[in-house]
C-alpha cells in the first residue's frame, strides 16, 4: 500500500495523481484480501460439512453397534438360562440315577462340549454321612432327683425383685440399704483437698465404697439435712490422704429406696393415694388397706380448680404400695385434670351443662340420651349414657364427644 509521506506536494495540498494511484492501489489489495478471506471461508465450510458427514456415519455405525450389542446380550442371557436350565435337569437326572441325597444346593463347577456336541456338567455338593448305629438297646440312663429347697425359690423371687427395682423417694431417715443423693466437700486442717468435693452423688448406704465410717454416719439423716461427718483415711490409702482425719459438710437431698415387685398381694399392707396442685402442695390424701383388687374413693373434693382449654389445670396422682415394714414398694404417678358436668331438668325437658356449652338433651333409647342439635364444632354433638340408682339418683356418667374413630369417652364419677 502507498506511503501518504511520498505524496508530492502542490499548492493547497497533495498532488492529485498521487492520491488517486493511492486509493486505486489500496482498492485492488482490499479486493485481494477479500478474495483470500472468502476462499479460506469456502474452505472451512467444505471441511465442516466433510467432518458433519463422517461424524453422522459414525453416529448410525455407533447405534447400529449398540444394536447388536444389546442382541447378543439379551441372546447371552437366554443362552445362559437355557444352559443353567440343562445343568439343573442333568443334576437331577443323575442323583435319581445314582440314588444319593445330598445336602444343600450343588455348584457347578465344570462344563464342556464333546466333539459329538453333548455337554458334560461337573458339580461339587455335600453328601449327608452315613451313619452307623452302635448297640442301643438295653442302656440304662441315670435319673439325678434333687430335693427341693424352698430357700432357693424365695431366693430367686429375692434376686428377680432386686433386678427389677426402681428407686422410690420416701420421706424419713436414711438407713443402710437406702439410696441417698448428696452433696459433700471434705476438709482436712480447715482446708478443702482435691478430690474431696461432689454434688447429686449417689450413695447406696451399705456398699463400702467411701472412706470406713464415712456411710454409718449418714444414716439417720432426712433429705434437706446438712452434718460434718469425721473420717480418718486408712494407712494404705494415698500418700497424701494416708492417715489423716477429714471433716466432710454433707446434705442429702433426697432419699430413696428399691422398690419390689409387688409378686402376691400379700406383700402389700396398705395403698396410700395423694393428690398435688402443680406447686406440690398435698390437696388430698388417703390410706386404705391393700387387697388383691383396691378401690379408693376420694369422695367430695373442695377448691379443685377445673381443666379448661383455656386454663389447662393439672394435678398430679401419687399411688403408693407399703409393705408390712412400712417401706414403700411400689409407686405410680398420673397427671389428672378435672371437669364439671351437670345434668338439670326443668318442665319435663333435660338441659345438660358442660364446661361452656349447655345443650338440651332427647331420650334416645333406655339409659343413652343424645343432644338435640350439635355443640361447638362438634357435628355429631355428643351422646350420654348413665347408670341410676332406684332412687334416680346418677352415679357414673359417661360422655362420647363426635364418632371419630378412636374418640375415647370422658367418664365421670359422683
Amino acid at each position: 500500500m502507498a506511503d501518504f509521506t511520498k505524496f508530492r506536494t502542490s499548492i493547497g495540498g497533495f498532488n492529485r495523481d498521487d492520491v488517486v494511484h493511492y486509493i486505486e492501489t489500496a482498492s485492488v489489495e482490499h479486493l485481494k484480501e477479500l478474495r483470500q478471506v472468502k476462499d479460506a471461508n469456502e474452505k472451512l465450510e467444505a471441511e465442516k460439512a466433510a467432518l458433519r458427514a463422517e461424524l453422522d456415519e459414525t453416529k448410525k455405525k455407533l447405534t447400529a453397534a449398540n444394536a447388536k450389542l444389546n442382541r447378543m446380550t439379551v441372546e447371552d442371557a437366554s443362552l445362559q438360562q437355557q444352559v443353567e436350565t440343562l445343568a439343573q435337569e442333568a443334576f437331577e437326572a443323575g442323583r435319581a440315577e445314582c440314588g444319593f441325597e445330598c445336602v444343600g444346593a450343588p455348584s457347578l463347577i465344570d462344563q464342556k462340549v464333546t466333539e459329538d456336541k453333548e455337554l458334560i456338567y461337573t458339580f461339587e455338593v455335600g453328601m449327608y454321612p452315613e451313619v452307623q448305629l452302635g448297640q442301643y438297646k438295653g442302656l440304662e440312663v441315670p435319673q439325678n432327683h434333687e430335693a427341693f429347697d424352698e430357700s432357693k425359690v424365695d431366693e430367686e423371687m429375692h434376686n428377680v425383685q432386686k433386678r427389677n427395682a426402681r428407686l422410690l423417694d420416701v420421706e424419713r431417715e436414711a438407713k443402710m440399704g437406702d439410696h441417698v443423693t448428696i452433696d459433700f466437700a471434705g476438709f482436712i486442717d480447715g482446708e478443702q483437698f482435691d478430690g474431696g468435693t461432689a454434688e447429686d452423688y449417689d450413695l447406696e448406704l451399705g456398699s463400702n465404697t467411701f472412706v470406713p465410717g464415712f456411710e454409718e454416719q449418714i444414716v439417720s439423716m432426712k433429705t434437706g439435712d446438712e452434718r460434718d461427718v469425721v473420717v480418718t483415711f486408712p494407712e494404705n490409702y494415698v500418700e497424701a490422704l494416708a492417715g489423716k482425719e477429714a471433716t466432710f459438710k454433707v446434705t442429702v437431698k433426697s432419699v430413696k429406696v428399691n422398690g419390689k415387685t409387688v409378686l402376691n398381694a400379700a406383700d402389700a399392707a396398705t395403698v396410700r393415694a395423694t393428690l398435688k396442685d402443680a406447686d406440690g402442695n398435698t390437696v388430698w390424701q388417703t390410706t386404705g388397706d391393700a387387697e388383691a383388687q383396691t378401690a379408693i374413693s376420694s369422695g367430695p373434693l373442695q377448691g379443685i380448680a377445673p381443666w379448661s382449654a383455656e386454663s389447662p389445670t393439672l394435678y398430679e396422682l401419687d399411688v403408693d404400695v407399703i409393705d408390712q415394714a412400712g417401706d414403700v414398694i411400689e409407686c405410680t404417678s398420673q397427671k389428672v385434670g378435672f371437669r364439671r358436668f351437670r345434668i338439670e331438668e326443668a318442665d319435663g325437658k333435660l338441659t345438660a351443662d358442660f364446661n361452656t356449652f349447655r345443650v338440651g338433651l332427647r331420650h334416645h333409647h333406655y339409659d343413652t340420651f343424645a343432644t338435640e342439635g350439635p355443640i361447638g364444632e362438634l357435628p355429631a354433638g355428643l351422646t350420654l349414657t348413665f347408670a341410676a340408682n332406684p332412687k334416680g339418683e346418677i352415679s357414673t356418667l359417661s360422655v362420647t364427644l363426635g364418632s371419630e374413630k378412636g374418640l375415647q369417652p370422658i367418664v365421670f364419677t359422683k
